[in-house]
């Protein structure tokens, strides 16, 4: 009995704290679906899919009187998404509820070297697409590095 007890303990808190670890990157495969965000590993940066279906990028950083600072919003080019997904093929794309493309950083073609194997949120407040050797292929500032 006590064996069960300790153990169901040990599972719960387990699953606490898989609930609530901020999660910094997604790898092929991986999304970020609506209510769930990436934050840098300092906390300072925020990748969200909000409920109203805007993807949108905030600084904790250089917090104002309202809280974090916008950064940038997809719905500013009227992009609602339903899912931020980094493909298999290494094409980071923004999909609508129905499943529609709505935007891409365009990383799928050509050698595994051009392809995305995962996105990161960086502590200076970059997001950063990785290949597979773990070098920059793509980020929010410049877009394509190659």
């Amino acid at each position: 009995m006590k064996k069960t007890i300790f153990f169901t303990l040990i599972l719960a808190i387990g699953v606490n704290i898989t609930l609530f670890a901020q999660r910094s990157r997604i790898n092929q495969g991986q999304g970020v679906q609506v209510g769930q965000q990436l934050h840098s590993q300092n906390g300072n940066y925020v990748l969200r899919m909000q409920e109203d279906r805007n993807l949108c990028f905030y600084s904790d950083a250089q917090k104002g009187p309202q809280g974090m600072k916008h950064i940038w919003c997809a719905n500013e080019k009227n992009l609602t998404g339903e899912i931020l997904q980094l493909q298999k093929d290494g094409n980071l794309a923004l999909y609508d509820k129905q499943g529609g493309h709505l935007w891409s950083t365009d990383t799928y073609r050509g050698t595994e070297a051009q392809k995305g194997h995962h996105l990161v949120i960086e502590n200076s407040g970059m997001m950063v697409l990785y290949n597979s050797s773990d070098k920059p292929i793509w980020n929010n500032k410049e877009g394509r590095l190659y």
